[in-house]
């Protein structure tokens, strides 16, 4: 467990960051001159393509090992550390409620996020498959 923690939390925290970055940017730029919809669009494939590159970055230096049982749970860990980080960003930061939270959740920009923290999620797995192919 602790083998996957550390490359667990490197790759959620430097995809929380460049998200951090690049939301900043949708909020305040992008989403007012071209709509959040839109935004977000063009926001979640480059946060997907870096996120990749930031998965396999992680296995490699922390060598974890190509299974799927270990690269399954990287993953999880990896998806509640970055749900956690959005929720103290959320709640701490920004001043939102719990509720405010999940109910912007139902919103097709968060949905569309919350999916690619699923994609996000499952990038360690599907590196082993990657890699064998």
């Amino acid at each position: 467990m602790l083998t996957i923690l550390a490359p667990a939390a490197a790759y959620a925290g430097a995809v929380f960051a460049l998200g951090f970055v690049l939301g900043t940017i949708r909020v305040l730029f992008a989403a007012p001159a071209i709509g959040e919809q839109w935004a977000a669009a063009i926001e979640v494939p480059l946060m997907l393509w870096v996120s990749w590159g930031v998965c396999r970055r992680a296995m490699h230096c922390f060598s974890v090992p190509p299974t799927l049982r270990a690269r399954t749970a990287l993953g999880l860990i990896a998806f509640a550390l970055l749900q956690a980080a959005e929720l103290a960003l959320g709640i701490g930061l920004l001043a939102q409620s719990l509720r405010t939270v999940a109910a912007e959740l139902l919103t097709f920009p968060k949905a569309i996020g919350l999916a690619a923290q699923v994609l996000f999620a499952a990038f360690p797995a599907l590196q082993i498959w990657r890699a064998h192919s």
